[in-house]
């Protein structure tokens, strides 16, 4: 005949195997911890990657400005209004939107 294992054998076991679950989860290296370092990771490497990418248009800048004559005549207009020696500026007035 066969022995017949009682239920309550069992509990102990099934109580280890809950709290060695609940310690993988939540201790200091566990699954939680993995889990909060991942994202954290994920964050860093695309603000890496957003910087670099800054990083080569910053560079490609400054090669146009020590490098590209035409770049730099067109900065100086654009950004700072400057004219070549000899040009005349001249204002228009837009008369839809003065006012009488």
């Amino acid at each position: 005949m066969k022995k017949r294992i009682k239920r309550n054998q069992y509990k102990p076991s099934i109580l280890f195997l809950f709290i060695a679950l609940l310690w993988l989860i939540f201790n200091e290296s566990g699954i939680m911890t993995w889990y909060k370092l991942k994202n954290e990771q994920y964050g860093l490497m695309k603000s890496i990657d957003v910087l670099h990418n800054e990083e080569i248009l910053i560079e490609e800048h400054i090669n146009k400005l020590t490098n590209d004559f035409d770049y730099l005549e067109f900065i100086a207009y654009s950004r700072f209004k400057m004219v070549k020696p000899g040009e005349k500026i001249f204002r228009v007035k837009d008369y839809k939107n003065v006012k009488q």
